[in-house]
């Protein structure tokens, strides 16, 4: 059987390869943060000593970091080549709001915050993708928190306005020196756009004295 020829790419296009090998990127990852929290949950003959379990949080903590800004590597890809799409179907507000949480917690299991949520609206439901509108509200929390070093209080406000739903996010808590330019920039890209492909609109995005604000409307539908 004869050779087969190895093709030795000279050039690659860096976003159409991130969205293309998105699965084999995050893989890694995916195994380190399942197997370390595995063995986190071990109970055993011989359980863990105080100094296992801090290493291995360690371990789980930055492969859940890794896997963050390895997801947001693979937003951007996708958003600039158009392969974030729209699909709308009647979503319960309070519901996703929940999920948002708690899509956030799971990717950041040590964070020193309290959130907190209320919808100040009789509108309960509305037309919207919701697997995007939770990425987005968890990730302006995320954005919101960097601004915050500790003690950090995060709150979650959703309005009615004619023809729009308000959302509104905003941290108080000990102020950070130097808010990561790396989430900042990436957070506040991914997440810009998320909006805007469901016809939204960035109504405020501010830093504050003891944290940040950010105000997204969505079309009421």
């Amino acid at each position: 059987m004869p050779n087969t020829k190895i093709d030795l790419p000279t050039q690659i296009d860096l976003e159409q390869f991130i969205s293309k090998q998105a699965h084999d990127l995050r893989t890694p990852f995916n195994h380190t943060t399942g197997f370390s929290k595995v063995l986190l949950n071990t109970v055993g003959a011989a359980p863990l000593t105080d100094f296992q379990k801090e290493d291995l949080g360690t371990v789980y903590r930055s492969g859940m970091r890794a896997l963050t800004l390895m997801n947001g590597l693979i937003d951007i890809a996708r958003i600039n080549q158009h392969e974030k799409t729209f699909s709308s179907k009647e979503t319960d507000i309070e519901q996703l709001i929940a999920q948002s949480l708690a899509q956030w917690k799971k990717f950041n299991p040590s964070a020193d915050v309290k959130l907190d949520y209320q919808v100040l609206t009789t509108f309960k439901k509305f037309r919207t993708d919701e697997q995007l509108c939770r990425q987005i509200i968890s990730g302006f929390i995320a954005l919101v928190a960097v601004y915050c070093e500790a003690q950090t209080k995060i709150n979650i406000n959703v309005e009615e306005q004619p023809g729009w739903l308000l959302f509104s996010l905003s941290s108080a808590g000990m102020k950070a020196r130097q808010p990561s330019d790396l989430d900042r920039e990436m957070l506040g890209y991914v997440n810009r756009a998320l909006v805007e492909i469901q016809a939204g609109e960035i109504r405020q995005a501010e830093e504050t004295e003891d944290g940040a604000i950010i105000r997204f409307a969505l079309p009421k539908k």
